[in-house]
């Protein structure tokens, strides 16, 4: 799952591969599904992103089948968005994405009602 921030940079918040092809959802909070890598802060597993700022945001979450498990010749903590799509590019069968829209409420930086903006 990632986000094109202001100024052109791709922040990932959800980096996972090795997913079974058995597995057809995700429940809340599962675990031992698939391999994490770091999202954008460095942290592995999944980041709720934060919004900052007015304006809609969009969230897109990738999902590639692939013909084999990806070949990757770095340690799990390293596979980051960009590995991983290196990694898989030439094993892609089909994708598809989902995007999601947010706008914070107020249209800014998470003001309380009576503080200035």
């Amino acid at each position: 799952m990632d986000h094109l921030a202001p100024g052109n940079v791709m922040k990932c918040y959800w980096t996972m591969w090795d997913i079974p092809a058995s597995v057809t959802s995700l429940p809340k909070n599962a675990r031992d599904i698939g391999k994490l890598g770091p999202g954008f802060k460095g942290a592995l597993g999944y980041e709720p992103p934060h919004s900052q700022g007015p304006g809609l945001k969009t969230y897109t979450l990738h999902v590639y089948a692939l013909s084999a498990p990806p070949q990757l010749d770095k340690p799990q903590r390293e596979v980051t968005r960009e590995v991983l799509l290196t990694a898989i590019k030439d094993s892609i069968l089909d994708s598809a994405e989902l995007k999601v829209t947010y706008t914070r409420p107020g249209g800014a930086g998470g003001n309380k009602k009576g503080e200035p903006k």
